[in-house]
């Protein structure tokens, strides 16, 4: 997240009027809080499906032999990719990279101009 926000920073030069630096901090963390869904998006989907399993401690006595499907993550990733295809590692991803780009524009842009103001 960081580390593409500042290479993102480093090439690109800074506006002279403080709103459009507002706005280009805005941007750059915007842009870094996508790029660190893509990487995390994969995990929060095995993330979800584990804890969405019936758990054998909570089987019903109808049928207390109920099986794990995802048993790891590495396990779940390998079988969500096997089963449904790659993508369906990213399912959620738009909504997700829209609440964590607002998010990071948003914090960098704060985290800035509390620094700046000191």
């Amino acid at each position: 997240y960081f580390f593409s926000m500042y290479h993102i920073n480093r090439h690109v030069s800074r506006p002279e009027s403080p709103s459009l630096d507002l706005l280009q901090t805005s941007a750059t963390g915007f842009v870094g809080g996508v790029i660190a869904t893509g990487f995390n998006a994969p995990f929060d989907v095995i993330k979800s499906r584990i804890q969405g399993q019936v758990s054998t401690s909570t089987a019903t006595s109808a049928d207390p032999q109920v099986q794990q499907k995802y048993t790891g993550t590495f396990q779940a990733m390998r079988r969500i990719a096997v089963e449904e295809g790659p993508t369906a590692l990213y399912k959620g991803f738009a909504p997700k990279a829209l609440r964590m780009g607002l998010g990071g524009g948003v914090a960098v842009a704060t985290f800035e101009a509390i620094c700046k103001f000191l």
